[in-house]
C-alpha cells in the first residue's frame, strides 16, 4: 500500500468471499482475516472487493459519466482494472487503450474513469438530458434540458 504497509487478499477457488489480511501472508492463515468482502461490486455497501480497493485508493464513492446524456453512476474498480493493464497489441493498436471495450456504449464512462484518474475531479451530478425518444414529444419551445416526468402533460 502507498504507506508501506502490506495487504494480502485471498480467495477459495468457487468462493464468493475474500479474505483481507493486513499484513503479508505467504502461507496458509492460521488465524481469521481481518475482514472478509464479497466479489461482487455493490455501490450501496462497503462489504465488497470493488469498495474496499477504491476506498484503500482513495476514490471510493467518486462518480463517472455514464452516457452522453448526462447520467452519472459511482465508479467501481472494473472501471480502472482496464486501464491498470494495457498488453503490447493493444498499446500498438490504432485505437486508444483508454476505449478499452471498443463498444460505442462504454466510450463516454471509459472516457471519463480516465478524466478522474488524471484530474482527479469526479463528473458534476446533474439532470440527464431528454432521450431521443422523449425528444419526439417535446414541445418545439421546450427549453429545460431536464428529464420528462410527466407523459400526459407534454405534447403539442
Amino acid at each position: 500500500m502507498s504507506d508501506g504497509r502490506s495487504l494480502t487478499l485471498s480467495r477459495a477457488i468457487g468462493g464468493d468471499t475474500i479474505e483481507v489480511f493486513n499484513h503479508d501472508l505467504r502461507e496458509v492463515p492460521s488465524e481469521p482475516a481481518d475482514e472478509a468482502l464479497k466479489f461482487k461490486h455493490n455501490a450501496k455497501s462497503k462489504k465488497n472487493i470493488s469498495r474496499y480497493l477504491l476506498t484503500v485508493l482513495g476514490i471510493d464513492g467518486q462518480r463517472i459519466l455514464q452516457s452522453g446524456r448526462g447520467n452519472v453512476l459511482p465508479l467501481n474498480f472494473r472501471d480502472l482494472a482496464r486501464l491498470a493493464v494495457v498488453n503490447d497489441t493493444r498499446m500498438a493498436d490504432q485505437h486508444s487503450p483508454v476505449l478499452g471495450t471498443r463498444n460505442p456504449l462504454n466510450e463516454t464512462r471509459e472516457k471519463s474513469v480516465f478524466k478522474l484518474l488524471l484530474s482527479g475531479q469526479e463528473e458534476p451530478e446533474r439532470s440527464a438530458a431528454p432521450s431521443n425518444l422523449e425528444m419526439q414529444f417535446l414541445p418545439a419551445d421546450h427549453t429545460d434540458p431536464g428529464p420528462v416526468t410527466d407523459w400526459r402533460r407534454v405534447g403539442p
